[in-house]
């Protein structure tokens, strides 16, 4: 097995069988010898340099691998603990120099990251969490776990002290759900925090996962963050929810309320009405998606007519790279198009907010200017006056679960449903050979999706229930397909 066929995580998985094992990695020509992973009885594993000279082997000792650092940290702390890429790297040099053992422990391995690291301890809590919120700067979360850590952990909220020190300063790898309970409490008890304790404990959460792939991750070391984390175990993926304090109101939009955001979010609203309208005519991509989309990616003369968005939900921080995805326009979604290109198709994107940014030379958009927050009290109000209901508050992401789950009951597949919608599609053959963006399968499927809408927004109001499509019952009338009509815009 070559080395890139065999990873830390490897190791790992060799560690946790609890059985002897070794393996051979060729170094990078023939005569330097290999880098020799040994499994031990007792869970560790040993990193050496292996070359066979004069009919017998010489093996000198390199260290242990970096997931063992837990286990042997206290009674070997002078020992060094790397991941593979780095033990390849420093067997080269035994190889290449001739080195013995300690000469070569003195003159190189001092030079290794994760020695360095190692050096200055393991790392705090509040190490950890500034390091995982800095990983994120140019992701749209940044702003949103920068608030949640300052207001709730770092700093004071109403002139009483809020710094939870015993937590804080402990080291990350000892943390516990039972530590973070104070935070939660005090959370609990000042007006109007009590709805954030879920997304605290995700964040926390999110912050462990990160700092335990961190310290064996070769793409993250280019953060140079000057401690250790040895997180082995994240105990906080399983810490209990609030669930008095989950996000109000309902998961899904019933028919009603789809129908009256669609007839009334531009009268009330503006652009912001219009960024709805396309989300939902378009499948549910992400709002933030669609506003950072420019015009020039725009193609309405297409044999499928299709917009080309980046993704900007996934990625490893510093060293993410936002990724293309196509957008296919059923006629529907390519009308509220067309209408907003009168607006603003002589700036640079389709929405005015992310010209803002751009120029004020942010390299990505952190917060979107169309949330449906501050323009929905007047659609709420416009409704009220006009229909008398009492519309509910609606998100950007209950729009977007809305839509997905409608979607299926329209007929489309998961696998194309995911596609539309933007969700991560990145694999080796994606990513290497595969490049079929599979255009014609979005359009076909938002094409069902137009015939579904059509269906609902066409109806007049009177005969709109307050029912939804998931709880409906399957009778021959569901089943019966509905025939094309001439496209025409709502």
């Amino acid at each position: 097995m070559a080395f890139s066929e065999f990873t830390d995580e490897d190791v790992a998985y060799l560690r946790k069988l609890g059985e002897k094992a070794t393996k051979s990695i060729a170094l990078s020509r023939r005569g330097l010898g290999s880098l020799f992973v040994e499994v031990l009885s007792n869970g560790l594993v040993r990193l050496s340099h292996r070359i066979r000279e004069a009919g017998s082997f010489t093996q000198t000792k390199i260290g242990f691998h970096v997931s063992c650092i837990g286990d042997c940290k206290t009674d070997h702390p002078d020992e060094l603990y790397l991941s593979l890429a780095e033990a390849m790297q420093d067997a080269e040099k035994i190889a290449a120099r001739g080195l013995a053992h300690e000469n070569f422990k003195s003159t190189h391995l001092s030079h290794s990251v994760n020695a360095k690291r190692q050096k200055k301890g393991f790392a705090t809590v509040e190490q950890l969490l500034i390091a995982y919120r800095d990983s994120l700067k140019g992701r749209a979360s940044y702003g949103d776990i920068e608030s949640c850590f300052n207001k709730h952990l770092f700093k004071d909220i109403e002139g009483a002290s809020c710094r939870f020190d015993s937590f804080l300063t402990m080291q990350a790898r000892d943390a516990r759900p039972e530590h973070l309970v104070p935070v939660i409490t005090r959370m609990m008890h000042i007006k109007k925090l009590g709805s954030q304790c879920n997304r605290m404990i995700s964040h926390i959460s999110a912050a462990m996962s990160w700092g335990k792939n961190y310290d064996t991750d070769a793409r993250q070391k280019e953060q140079e963050i000057p401690c250790y984390f040895g997180i082995e175990t994240n105990y906080f993926l399983g810490m209990k929810k609030y669930s008095e304090f989950e996000k109000k109101g309902k998961e899904q939009l019933s028919d009603r309320e789809l129908w009256l955001l669609w007839h009334e979010s531009l009268q009330s609203m503006g652009l912001t009405g219009r960024v709805a309208r396309i989300l939902i005519a378009i499948g549910g991509i992400r709002q933030e998606h669609l506003i950072a989309t420019r015009w020039k990616d725009f193609e309405q003369d297409a044999i499928y007519p299709n917009l080309e968005c980046e993704t900007r939900k996934t990625g490893l921080g510093a060293n993410f790279k936002p990724k293309a995805y196509t957008c296919a326009l059923n006629s529907l979604c390519l009308h509220e198009i067309l209408e907003l290109q009168n607006l603003t198709g002589h700036r640079e994107f389709l929405f005015p907010a992310a010209d803002r940014y751009q120029l004020s030379g942010k390299p990505e958009i952190q917060r979107s200017k169309h949330s449906l927050d501050k323009p929905f009290k007047q659609l709420q109000n416009r409704i009220k006056a006009v229909y008398d209901f009492e519309l509910p508050h609606i998100s950007m992401g209950q729009l977007r679960t809305t839509i997905s789950t409608r979607m299926g009951v329209a007929g489309i597949a998961d696998e194309i449903k995911e596609q539309i919608q933007g969700h991560n599609q990145s694999n080796i053959r994606t990513e290497r050979y595969d490049r079929y963006n599979k255009i014609k399968e979005k359009y076909e499927a938002l094409v069902l999706w137009e015939e579904y809408l059509r269906d609902l927004l066409t109806l007049p109001y009177s005969e709109v229930t307050d029912g939804y499509p998931e709880k409906q019952k399957v009778t021959p009338d569901n089943l019966t397909r509905v025939e094309p009509r001439p496209l025409f815009a709502v």
